[in-house]
C-alpha cells in the first residue's frame, strides 16, 4: 500500500524554508525603499540644477548683452519666486526652470567683465526632501560669453 501526501516534518521544512525567503524578500525590499527615500532628495537637487543650469547658460552664450539688474522687458530673466527659478520673455512668464520636488532658497548671478570676454557667475542653493532626509546643497557654475568690438 502506498501512501500519498507529505509527513509532518516535510510541511514544516517547506514552511521553514517558505519563512526563510520571505524574510529575505521584505528585508530587501525595505532596504531598498529606504535606500529610495534617502536618494531621492539628492535626485530632484540634481534635477533643479541641471535643469536650470542648462537653460541659464544657454541663454547667456547666446546673449548680446548681460545685465544682472532687474533688466528692462525687451530681455530674457531669470528670478526666484516662491522657492522656484522663473524665466519670462519680453516681460511675458514662459513657465519654471526647477523641479518641482525641490524649493529654490537663492539664486545669485555675478558679471566679471574684461575686453575679450564676459564671465558670468551663477550659483544656486536649493533644498530637498523632509526631516532626516532633508538635503541643502549649492551649485555653482560660470559661463563665457565673447564682446564685440
Amino acid at each position: 500500500m502506498t501512501k500519498k501526501g507529505f509527513t509532518l516534518i516535510e510541511v514544516l521544512i517547506y514552511i521553514g524554508v517558505f519563512i526563510f525567503i520571505s524574510t529575505v524578500i521584505v528585508s530587501l525590499i525595505i532596504s531598498i525603499m529606504d535606500t529610495s527615500r534617502r536618494v531621492s532628495p539628492v535626485n530632484a537637487l540634481s534635477r533643479t540644477a541641471v535643469s536650470s543650469f542648462e537653460a541659464i547658460t544657454r541663454t547667456i552664450r547666446g546673449a548680446e548683452q548681460i545685465d544682472v539688474s532687474t533688466g528692462a522687458f525687451d530681455t530674457t530673466r531669470f528670478y526666484l519666486e516662491d522657492g522656484v527659478i522663473k524665466i519670462s520673455e519680453n516681460g511675458v512668464y514662459t513657465g519654471p526652470l526647477s523641479a518641482s520636488d525641490a524649493t529654490v532658497t537663492a539664486l545669485t548671478f555675478s558679471v566679471a567683465t574684461s575686453t575679450k570676454y564676459n564671465l558670468v557667475s551663477i550659483d544656486i542653493t536649493a533644498t530637498a526632501g523632509a526631516g532626516e532626509n532633508q538635503k541643502t546643497e549649492t551649485f555653482s557654475t560660470a559661463v563665457r560669453t565673447r564682446v564685440d568690438n
